[in-house]
């Protein structure tokens, strides 16, 4: 109920107090504590202490069952899809299926992919030339599926800000790392699959920073041409003036995330999304870490009740000498 560093200064409050005690009694009689009274402060000091140590709640947990680490087939229900979605200026490049933008193909193909995991959990990751979690892993789709189809990249003529026209492939790494974490310590033998969308990347090096494992599935799809195509925007936050940024499709950043986290690439330029491209069998599970619990395992051997018994019988004999020494001063049989 108490952090330990609470109960210890609690405990040594106690002692000081009861130390306390003894040195004012001492005075105040004229003379050192006898034997007798030596022992009851002794037999005091263990209460506390012995009361303590029963607040930290002491036990043997090595017996206890733990979770094992699963590497079976995971249910299909039990399923955390995370889509990591490209939403820089480069999805206004109109270089999909004809003259559309990247951005028609990645909201259609979003909902193809949500569509095909009806049962599954979804979080979404977004990236430009940074990443954050847009839509914490939850299987509320009812929801998300209309925010999917608002989807909008950050900047645009009617809002741009100068370091918005940057994209990296490879800058949702980490982000994508601890919600992948998460997702396998909330829901063990769930299965991590992942989707990137994304088509444009300043670097080369698209490789995404995420433990081997973690990833059961899914696939990196790369949207446009690699002649790519011109996006027009705002120059700068408080500017009026336009800009023209010339976007391509990396292949080689986007094929280098993949191979990252061990899924296939597919070239998304036209058409709807096939279904090879999605994961139609039941994936390997995420292993389960091991977790710390912040509770006692409810299997675990108990020893409070041991220093809890003590710290009563002490304190019992205490109370008893407390009451017997006042009944007799009331009775007259102490003198003051």
């Amino acid at each position: 109920m108490f952090p330990i560093w609470l109960i210890v200064v609690l405990v040594v409050i106690a002692i000081l107090l009861r130390v306390g005690a003894l040195v004012a009694v001492s005075r105040r009689r004229g003379r050192r504590p006898d034997r007798r009274t030596w022992f009851r402060f002794a037999m005091a000091v263990l209460a506390v202490l012995c009361l303590g140590t029963a607040a930290t709640r002491p036990g043997d947990e090595s017996d206890a069952e733990r979770p094992p680490r699963l590497a079976d087939l995971a249910e299909e229900a039990n399923m955390n899809v995370f889509l990591v979605v490209d939403r820089s200026l480069a999805l206004d490049a109109k270089d999909f299926d004809g003259s559309k933008t990247r951005l028609e193909g990645v909201r259609a193909d979003l909902q193809t992919i949500l569509g095909a995991h009806p049962t599954a959990r979804f979080g979404l990751v977004s990236y430009g030339d940074s990443a954050r979690v847009e839509w914490p892993l939850s299987p509320d789709t009812w929801s998300l599926i209309p925010f999917l189809a608002q989807f909008t990249p950050y900047g645009g003529v009617d809002a741009q800000y100068e370091g918005e026209t940057g994209v990296d492939v490879a800058a949702p790494g980490s982000v994508l790392s601890e919600q992948l974490n998460r997702g396998a310590q909330e829901y063990p033998g769930a299965a991590n699959v992942v989707y990137v969308l994304g088509g444009s990347s300043d670097s080369d090096s698209g490789a995404l920073d995420v433990p081997k494992g973690l990833v059961s599935g899914g696939a990196v799809l790369g949207y446009g041409t690699e002649e790519g195509a011109d996006v027009e925007h705002q120059d700068g936050k408080y500017s009026f003036d336009s800009e023209t940024t010339h976007y391509e499709l990396n292949a080689t950043a986007l094929e280098a995330a993949a191979d990252s986290i061990d899924v296939p690439y597919l070239h998304r330029e036209e058409g709807s999304l096939p279904a090879d491209a999605l994961v139609t069998d039941v994936p390997v599970a995420a292993p389960v870490f091991d977790v710390t619990p912040d509770v006692p395992h409810p299997n675990r051997i108990e020893y409070y009740w041991l220093f809890a018994g003590i710290a009563a019988a002490l304190f019992g004999v205490e109370l008893y000498g407390l009451a017997r020494h006042w009944i007799r001063r009331r009775n007259g049989g102490v003198r003051s």
